[in-house]
């Protein structure tokens, strides 16, 4: 990860510091120092300590020219592979009118389910994703199409086994290609039981990591490549990021990248960059603006960071065969 990668090879060229036995303090400072050092700012800078203050001048890494660095791109990974919709929609509506256990106290019937994707869902796919001659101007989805088929998803989400769940999640990673949908999604309001698709897809990510089917293992690698997508949008990324939703995509995020399935980690290593870049593109720009990384900049994700890094770490150790992710 990109803002990861700066602090581990500032380390390697020379070593700061030295710590030895249990002094928590000293270790908070010390790190507050290093990532002062990774991320400075171009005036003095103040770093509150206990009772004291130490005051540090801008580090010189900023005057160095490192093209090859800057030359890294920050674009979020998305997936914008497109299947047969036509095909997509029928297997869906198909595992629909085969489930036996339908409730009969659901908010909606199959035929109403089956209604929004035939008549809200499919012309809008259709139209954003033409097989021929696509429009110089995509449309975009209106809120009216958006929340109707997110009701229907939060339907068919506690009606159907995780097995028959993947091709729904993969109309909302096309879906999330659209910029109107992360900017709608990200301006809901946080319900209980969840009501946007990211956070009604989210648990059941977390629960089929402990099913070993490949309708499981199918359901997580489609949520993980919708969640790149969703990355991609400015304001739901800050959102995802927030202490709730973060633990969520953490929850997937993290056994993902240890996943037996070299697809799958693939695909989470991908969301592992899309995040990193979401806060290495904030970061660079408080640089460029002169505004510095503050110290509670980033909130309470210290910690969040230090757990993704060991998981990333860790997958990187394992990893034996596929050189995409080795890399």
């Amino acid at each position: 990860m990109i803002g990861f990668l700066h602090i581990q090879i500032h380390l390697r060229l020379f070593q700061l510091e030295e710590l030895k036995g249990a002094d928590r303090n000293e270790l908070q400072t010390q790190v507050d120092l290093l990532l002062f050092q990774a991320y400075p700012r171009e005036s003095i800078f103040y770093l509150g300590m206990s009772h004291t203050q130490t005051c540090i001048a801008a580090h010189p890494h900023t005057s160095i020219p490192m093209p090859a660095i800057q030359a890294v791109s920050t674009n979020s990974i998305i997936f914008s592979q497109v299947p047969s919709i036509e095909s997509v929609l029928s297997k869906l509506t198909s595992l629909i009118n085969d489930e036996s256990s339908w409730p009969e106290s659901s908010p909606h019937t199959k035929v109403q389910v089956n209604g929004v994707i035939s008549n809200t869902v499919l012309p809008y796919l259709r139209s954003r994703f033409p097989a021929s001659n696509p429009p110089k101007v995509l449309p975009s989805a209106t809120p009216a199409i958006l929340s109707t088929w997110a009701q229907a998803s939060c339907t068919m989400t506690s009606n159907l086994p995780v097995d028959s769940l993947f091709p729904l999640v993969d109309m909302w990673r096309l879906a999330f290609l659209d910029p109107s949908v992360g900017s709608w999604t990200a301006s809901l309001a946080p319900t209980s039981p969840a009501s946007d698709p990211v956070s009604v897809f989210l648990p059941k990510a977390i629960a089929a990591q402990d099913t070993p089917t490949k309708g499981a293992r199918n359901y997580i690698l489609t949520v993980l490549r919708l969640l790149c997508n969703a990355f991609s949008s400015p304001p739901l990324a800050r959102r995802l990021l927030q202490a709730d939703a973060r633990q969520n995509v953490t929850a997937v995020l993290v056994p993902s990248l240890l996943h037996a399935d070299v697809v799958v980690r693939t695909a989470s290593a991908s969301l592992a960059f899309d995040i990193a870049a979401v806060l290495q593109r904030e970061r660079v720009e408080c640089v460029r603006t002169g505004k510095g990384i503050q110290p509670d900049s980033e909130g309470d994700l210290g910690d969040w960071q230090v757990e993704v890094v060991t998981a990333i770490l860790e997958a990187l150790d394992r990893e034996k065969e596929n050189e995409e992710v080795g890399e």
